[in-house]
């Protein structure tokens, strides 16, 4: 080759007959390799590689039919590899030529071109080339009636697969080799060819070799009469239908012919004719023409059982006619011996008779014909058989030679060096035998002096006359055939003493005898020596091994590797059946998984115990033996094994067996007795259960008694006072009221203490959020240390988890029992509540409650009795502070139930200390997570005199990432914000709302009157901030609230509620931007109705011409369709469908065109990393939903200045609760959003009618999408609703904000569920106080009788429902648990189904504070007045 060197070009070959290879199975995956050597030899720019692909295509177009295509790609590859003399090219394309000439029909010119172009060139062709050749011109032959010459070729190639060990080719060439022995009659001979082509297919990657040679060899057993044994062969094609499609449809027809043969041999007629009728509907997509006859031979046969003699005849002569001269024989044979039988069945004597002849003379021309390729096979195999010999012998020989050529040459080199120093004695014999030259060391061996030896012969080294004559005769047959002699022999030294050596030797020239031979002498006495000691030692071993007491097997790889004999007796097997047997075989199946478990773990280098029983299973009497087996780790010939000994434990079994029944007796009396003891000792309980029933009966019945008439006398007291009353009549009411309360809280710390004493008091485990419990906790004991003006905090840790398993009601219970006694004992300072981890315990948390408090303190002795029932300090405390002394007890008995510990540590004027640790299970996928980027570059400023509280909030605050500092008095936090103005500005002021000298109303104000360049978001913290600022000057009012005590979620929607507005304003009248611009053109792209109608509205006032696009891809397509100057300005909200703001604006901005055009972006995220977001993606301004139109205005005149006629400062006076009732509008601020619309009523009210109708359902899609994973849309959704709402003013949108941030962390929808469900009654209640609104304006007739999930949600019967439930509960009233039964589908529908079943829990054991401390919680969640 000229182009290519030796390695490359022999590669490409390779690789292009892998190609070839490929396309018989899949003409997709021949071309994807032909395609790989064109890009190969493209990016050489080699063209003879790129040839190479080329001839891969070329085959490939053979493969497709389209046969002419193909021979005009290999007669152009031939000119090619010619004009580059590429010798291995032109035979591989010519061969390719060959192929498609034979199917075309050329037969002649193919085999004109094999025996005057390929066969005189096959020598020195790359094997898998000429075996290719050799293949397509035997077949030739074949199909030309030079059977002999064609069985030649066949051997030839075979020979050659062999040598290169190609499993493919093999079974390919002797598939074809049985399909010649078999249509010449050599059944037999053909069928053991078909067979171990058949068996070899497998282990090729070409799976059309299987189905092949499964046919050939179906067609050779039907021959034979083996019907069963044809239809093994090609069940698998049958039975799976489509299998191998590819390879197996164009035999498919043939397949269910012989199935349905061999089932009508059987007897199944009527599967066989349905088979039979498939395999004719079939029979066009035979590509074979040889197996098209058998189909129609075995209909004919099937019709002739089934007596449709015509069809039979017809059948069976188109089964003659269509083998024609194929040379296949049997076939007509068969079908000429069935038309002979029918007609002579038929009384058609005479046709009959021509049948029978015609068949005679067939069978005697097969017959002859058979024998003659029979013999010619014989011939060349015994030919081939004999070349290959004498090839390998040949072989040798040169091998042999010139390794003694090689050795010859080093002698006489470098005799002096390398001989005379070897190690081992050498010696040259002449071709008498005589001595000619020996080295140094072979004197040293034998005792003797050179000048000795030389010119004798060896007799009197070796041990007798005999034995040299024996070596002498040994030494002439291996010389003589020119091989090596090499033997183990006593010879003598000159003392006479023997000694074993080992003697080996050559001819130096096996050709030429008389240049003598040389030998190699090498003393192995010592060597001979060790073999003997080693064989006695293994013999002792074995003697050893074989008479212990106890089994010894060895298991590698899970079978056996050694066994004694004790092993065969316990077994049943033989010695050698034992070895490579699995090592479970006898061992009972039982026990196996324990057996195989500890032998695993102990080749893991696990600890294992050490001893341990199982049963064996004795082979063939199935005996059961128990024994007891120990193992060890051991290293087996250089692998990792276990040495196990094995016990036979069958006569301690047997002793075991009759111990036990002699103890049996002795146990069933002891039994008995045992069983009248228990008689008595279950009366007594009995006695004593049905005493402490009796006695919770009683407790209960009293209880209900005792409340009835409570109830009456508190409701009554309660009710009077709010009447006209003297003062004398108040305080005695009062008092009524006050010692009605009281009794009625001994009363139920009396139940608890029953339920508990009586173990009635169920403890349940559900999941739940620990804030929550919190959130309960603070809501029913923040207004009693408010009250008492004490500082009230929660101290959580941070790895404390938030989602646990418990039971948050009875954790609740006891955490507010705790908290109130606190208050109750505290008159100053702090009561604080602490949360930790203790440890971990498996799949549980323990944590640590801990309330602390500043209070009265107790001595050491008062402090040992609190935990006792009725039971308190002293005995003046219950006068003091009233109670009943049960409390601590009911909680000891709670946390006794959850297993959890309680103890209390106090200090007579210094304060106490109570400690509780409960387990929880936990789950750390199933913990609420943050995404730390959307807080971490915030700054903040805490204000608060208390140092813990200060210490505290600054502690959650830096959970998120964010930058905080502290100072205790409103003038140091003035200061530091002023003099921060400048450069590291704070984002954001917590400012405690009880201070002294300056609280925090005063330092608000002081902060908005401040000349700052950027006033900082204000959070006021407190427990009653938000009451406490109603009514006081607009300056004073904060951006949100964070109520006292304050926990991670509090502060987390805090945050959400800090950063989800753009600026702050609720003012009675407020002043916009009045601007008028003259050609300007805008875009406003937008998903949202409710946004799109704002933004149009605000731009058309301005006289600003809007065009609208849904999405970001209709925005871009939009714009590419107009000029570059068509738009002045593009207005891009962030998130939506299909393409989102920042793809489309990086695509507009990829065009040169437009990179000029301002793009602002306008989006609901108001954090500093979604604005960097926006820039990054190429907008230029950003403008946060809900949209402003001062800022909207401000942001058009910037970027359009010179398009705007006028700009003026305008005031538009809001609407004043007062001055129209139906802007009242419960869960929206209607001065936000009537601020929006500058004013503008019936704007206002048009988008509160997209809202009403658009946002009903969007929390169920919410929950629909986070429930398929789609966690983007879920968070789009949010996000529309988030700005939505806060455009309208609607409360809903610091839930929306908080869910959008909870799917941005990550969070799943099981978490998220009470969220979810809060908003969505929130929503609801919205959107219903909304449609009442418009019903009042008739603006919105269509809305009316519209309900949430059947149910109108903020209709007055459920709403009433409610707070009569509430009013029962907080009274008292024995009718409250009736109440609350008949509403359970109104608490479900307002607070969820959880809380629903929490409240009932709670009801069923008469827990009436803890269903007040659940309604008024999730109440002011959802946004419902039960007051």
């Amino acid at each position: 080759m000229a182009g290519l060197p030796t390695t490359t070009k022999d590669d490409m070959i390779e690789r292009s007959l892998d190609g070839l290879d490929a396309l018989r199975d899949s003409i997709e995956e021949g071309r994807k390799i032909a395609e790989a050597i064109l890009e190969s030899g493209v990016a050489s720019d080699d063209p003879q590689t790129m040839a190479y692909g080329q001839m891969v295509l070329a085959f490939s177009l053979y493969f497709e039919n389209r046969l002419d295509e193909s021979v005009q790609a290999f007669e152009k590859l031939i000119q090619f590899f010619v004009s580059v003399q590429d010798q291995h090219g032109v035979f591989f394309a010519k061969t390719g030529l060959v192929v498609v000439l034979r199917k075309v029909g050329d037969i002649v010119k193919a085999r004109a071109m094999c025996e005057n172009e390929l066969v005189p060139r096959c020598g020195g062709m790359q094997a898998r080339l000429l075996i290719l050749a050799l293949n397509i011109y035997a077949i030739l032959l074949q199909e030309c009636g030079e059977t002999e010459k064609s069985i030649r070729f066949f051997f030839r190639a075979l020979d050659e697969s062999k040598r290169i060990n190609s499993n493919s080719r093999i079974a390919q060439i002797t598939a074809n080799l049985g399909e010649v022995l078999y249509v010449t009659g050599n059944v037999e001979a053909a069928e053991e060819l078909l067979q171990e082509a058949r068996d070899l297919a497998p282990q090729s990657a070409e799976k059309w070799l299987t189905p092949f040679s499964s046919t050939m060899l179906a067609l050779c057993k039907i021959s034979l009469g083996k019907f069963d044994e044809a239809y093994s062969a090609i069940s698998h094609y049958i039975e799976v239908e489509n299998t191998e499609a590819l390879h197996t449809n164009s035999y498919r027809s043939f397949y269910l012919a012989v199935a349905a043969y061999t089932l009508a041999m059987r007897g199944d007629f009527e599967q066989a004719v349905q088979l039979n009728h498939d395999a004719v509907r079939l029979i066009d997509l035979v590509e074979d023409p040889h197996l098209k006859p058998y189909v129609w031979w075995v209909s004919g046969f099937l019709n002739r059982r089934l007596g449709n003699t015509d069809a039979a005849i017809s059948d069976l002569r188109k089964a003659i006619d269509q083998v024609g001269d194929s040379g296949y024989i049997h076939l007509p044979l068969k079908a000429i011996n069935e038309l002979s039988e029918i007609y002579a069945d038929l009384g058609q004597w005479e046709q009959a008779f021509l049948e029978q002849k015609r068949h005679q003379k067939l069978f005697l021309r097969a017959q002859e014909r058979a024998n003659k390729i029979q013999l010619a096979t014989l011939k060349i195999r015994h030919e081939f058989r004999e070349a290959e010999q004498d090839r390998q012998l040949t072989e040798r020989m040169v091998i042999e030679r010139k390794n003694l050529d090689d050795e010859l040459q080093r002698m006489l080199t470098e005799r002096e060096t390398i001989l005379e120093n070897s190690i081992v004695g050498m010696i040259f014999l002449n071709s008498q035998g005589r001595v000619q030259w020996v080295n140094t060391p072979l004197c040293q061996i034998f005792g003797v002096e050179r000048h000795n030896v030389l010119g004798v012969s060896l007799e009197p080294f070796y041990e007798s006359r005999e034995a040299y004559l024996e070596s002498g005769a040994a030494v002439s047959q291996a010389v003589l055939r020119g091989e090596a002699y090499v033997s183990e022999l006593k010879m003598r030294r000159s003392d006479g003493s023997l000694f074993w050596v080992q003697f080996s030797g050559r001819a130096v020239n096996k050709n030429d005898l008389s240049y003598g031979t040389v030998w190699v002498v090498m003393d192995i006495s010592a060597r001979r020596q060790l073999e003997d000691d080693l064989h006695k030692s293994e013999y002792n071993y074995r003697l050893l091994i074989d008479n212990v007491t106890e089994g010894i097997i060895v298991v590698q790889d899970g079978k056996i590797a050694f066994a004694n004999r004790l092993i065969e007796s316990l077994t049943g097997y033989e010695q050698a059946e034992l070895i490579g047997l699995p090592f479970t075989s006898s061992i009972y199946p039982e026990d196996v998984p324990v057996v195989v478990d500890r032998h695993m773990r102990r080749l893991r280098g696990e600890v294992v115990e050490q001893y341990y029983q199982i049963r064996l299973n004795r082979r063939f009497t199935s005996e059961l033996i128990w024994v007891e087996i120990s193992s060890v780790l051991i290293q087996w010939e250089g692998h990792p094994a276990t040495l196990t000994f094995v016990s036979d434990l069958t006569q301690r079994k047997l002793l075991e067996k009759q111990l036990k029944e002699s103890m049996d007796e002795q146990m069933r009396l002891q039994t008995l007795q045992m069983q009248n003891e228990l008689k008595v000792s279950e009366l007594a309980r009995r006695h004593a259960e049905e005493t402490t029933e009796a006695k919770s009966l009683f407790l209960a019945n009293m209880s209900h008694e005792i409340r009835t008439p409570m109830n009456a006398i508190i409701g009554m007291a309660h009710l009077a006072l709010k009447t006209e009353l003297t003062v004398k009549q108040k305080d005695y009411v009062e008092k009524i009221h006050k010692a009605g309360m009281s009794l009625m809280g001994i009363i139920n710390d009396i139940l608890d203490f029953s339920k508990i004493e009586a173990g009635k008091l169920d403890i349940e485990v559900v999941d739940f959020d620990l804030d929550e419990v919190f959130n309960s906790v603070a809501v029913v004991t923040s207004e009693k240390a408010e009250e008492k003006g004490l500082e009230y905090l929660f101290d959580i840790a941070p790895d404390v988890p938030r989602r646990l398993k418990g039971d948050p009601l009875r954790l609740g219970q006891v955490l507010i029992n705790l908290v109130n006694n606190s208050i109750k004992f505290t008159n100053q300072g702090e009561v604080c509540l602490h949360c930790s981890v203790v440890r971990n315990e498996g799949k549980q948390k323990i944590l640590r409650f801990e309330v602390r408090d500043t209070g009265l303190g107790m001595s050491e002795a008062q402090s040992s009795k609190l935990f006792m029932p009725f039971s308190q300090g002293d005995e003046s405390t219950t006068r003091k502070f009233g109670g009943t002394g049960l409390g601590l007890s009911i909680s000891k008995g709670m946390i006794d139930l959850m297993g959890g510990e309680i103890s209390l540590v106090s200090q007579e004027g210094v304060g106490t200390s109570v400690v509780c640790t409960i387990p929880f299970d936990f789950t750390e996928s199933e913990q609420p997570k943050f995404n730390r980027e959307l807080f971490e570059h915030l700054r903040m400023l805490i204000v608060d005199d208390h140092p813990l509280a200060a210490k505290l909030l600054a502690e959650k605050l830096r959970v998120y990432g964010i930058a905080c500092d502290t100072v205790h008095t409103g003038d140091q936090a003035l200061a530091m914000i002023i003099a921060c103005d400048q450069e590291r500005r704070y984002d954001a002021v917590f400012v405690d709302l009880h201070m002294p000298l300056m609280d925090g109303a005063e330092l608000i104000s002081c902060i908005r009157s401040a000349n700052l360049r950027s006033i900082p978001k204000i959070a006021l913290v407190g427990a009653t901030a938000r009451e406490s600022l109603n009514y006081r000057e607009e300056a004073t009012v904060s951006d949100a609230y964070l109520d006292k005590p304050f926990n991670t979620s509090n502060v987390f929607d805090c945050l959400v509620n800090l950063f989800s507005y753009h600026t702050h304003s609720s003012v009675k009248s407020q002043s916009h931007t009045q601007m008028k611009c003259v050609g300007v053109r805008a875009l406003l792209v937008e998903d949202n109705v409710i946004n799109q109608q704002i933004a149009m509205e605000l731009l058309e006032a301005a006289d600003i011409v809007v065009d609208v696009a849904p999405n970001g891809r209709v925005a871009v397509d939009k714009l590419f369709l107009k000029n570059p100057h068509f738009y002045d300005i593009v207005f891009m909200d962030v998130q939506m469908p299909e393409m989102d703001g920042h793809e489309a604006t990086r695509l507009i901005r990829a065009d040169s065109r437009f990179r000029g055009l301002p793009i602002v972006a306008m989006t609901a995220h108001a954090l500093l990393i979604e604005r960097e977001r926006c820039f990054t993606s190429g907008m230029n301004a950003h403008i946060a939903k809900p949209i402003n139109p001062t800022e909207l205005y401000a942001t058009v005149s910037e970027w359009c200045l010179s398009k705007v006629s006028q700009l003026a400062e305008v005031e538009v006076k809001t609407y004043e609760q007062d001055e129209s009732e139906s802007l009242r509008i419960e869960g929206v601020d209607t001065r936000q959003g009537l601020s929006r619309t500058m004013g503008d009523k019936q704007l206002y009210f048009k988008l509160l009618r997209l809202f009403a109708q658009d946002q009903r359902g969007v929390v169920s899609s919410i929950r629909e999408a986070l429930l398929n994973g789609e966690n983007g849309l879920a968070e789009r959704i949010a996000h529309t609703l988030k700005g939505v709402a806060s455009l309208i003013g609607a409360e809903v949108h610091t839930l929306a904000a908080r869910i959008e941030l909870l799917i941005q962390n990550g969070q799943t929808v099981e978490m998220m569920a009470p969220i979810l469900v809060a908003c969505e009654t929130q929503l609801a209640l919205t959107i219903g106080n909304i449609e009442n609104c418009l019903l009042r304006e008739n603006a919105v007739g269509e809305l009316e009788g519209i309900t949430h999930d059947g149910v109108n949600i903020s209709s007055e019967e459920v709403l009433n429902k409610l707070k009569r439930c509430y009013k029962l509960v907080g009274n008292y009233d024995g009718e409250a648990l009736e109440a609350l039964n008949e509403s359970s589908d109104e608490l479900c529908i307002a607070f969820g189904s959880d809380v629903q079943k929490q409240i009932m829990r709670a009801a069923s054991q008469y827990d009436f504070d803890v269903i007040l401390s659940i309604m008024k919680g999730n109440a002011e969640l959802a946004g419902l007045e039960l007051d």
